[in-house]
């Protein structure tokens, strides 16, 4: 039986990097790659900005969301879980890959070039 305080909830404000193209999964439901880019003021490094990049897999309704509304650079929330995946490459080379899978995607912002372009898209987006 899973432990009753165990929890696997992952939030993320940043901004959207590469986006893949719409790929059908195994089951009867669409799945969507992007990259996310989180930048953070580091306190112990004396301020200095820092940049990390977190894959995240979209599935369903959310992926096509993904796939009409988001562009690079567009600011978003992603509520998701925590997924680590292991594998043998074609060479026999073990991989490792974590991995956010996401449940919400929301649109929060797009970059001001975009704004100018997409001004009927400014509401955020939930799916």
């Amino acid at each position: 039986m899973a432990d009753a305080y165990s929890m696997n909830l992952v939030v993320l404000t940043g901004r959207v990097g590469n986006i893949s193209e719409l790929r059908q999964g195994k089951e009867p439901r669409r799945i969507k790659f992007l990259t996310l880019s989180i930048s953070t003021q580091e306190i112990f490094r004396g301020g200095k900005e820092q940049t990390t990049w977190h894959k995240i897999m979209v599935f369903g309704s959310p992926a096509e969301f993904v796939s009409k509304y988001l562009k690079n650079g567009d600011q978003i929330n992603v509520l998701g879980k925590l997924q680590y995946r292991q594998w043998k490459d074609d060479d026999g080379i073990d991989r490792k890959l974590t991995e956010i899978v996401a449940k919400k995607v929301w649109l929060i912002a797009r970059p001001k070039k975009n704004q100018e372009e997409d001004t009927e898209e400014e509401e955020a987006e939930e799916f």
